[in-house]
């Protein structure tokens, strides 16, 4: 398989995580990736009607290095930038899973 479709099955990959709020972070280490990113000469900031400033990200900005969008990869608690600018993170507890309460059982007995 060559580099190219190893690299946009991974990016689907990514992106279908993010849309289905798989493996999400929790708020602040999501903004604290997108100040991170926004800040970051990597990152681009295009769009059809010209430039944005510095420090924006567009929901089409990307990383230069790796080319992942970043409004999904910074979402991703299992992702982390090329350039070593932030790690994978641990996951955000989901809405679906529940919730452990101190001195509980893991599994409860019906």
């Amino acid at each position: 398989m060559t580099t190219a479709v190893r690299t946009a099955l991974r990016g689907l990959l990514g992106l279908s995580k993010a849309a289905l709020n798989h493996e999400p972070v929790d708020e602040a280490t999501l903004s604290q990736r997108r100040r991170i990113c926004a800040a970051c000469p990597a990152a681009t900031r295009t769009r059809s009607l010209g430039r944005h400033p510095l420090n924006v990200l567009t929901p089409t900005s990307a990383c230069s290095v790796c080319r992942c969008n970043l409004r999904a990869k910074t979402r991703l608690a299992s992702e982390a930038c090329p350039r070593g600018h932030w790690a994978i993170a641990d996951p955000a507890p989901h809405p679906a899973d529940p919730i452990a309460l101190p001195g509980a059982p893991a599994y409860p007995h019906r």
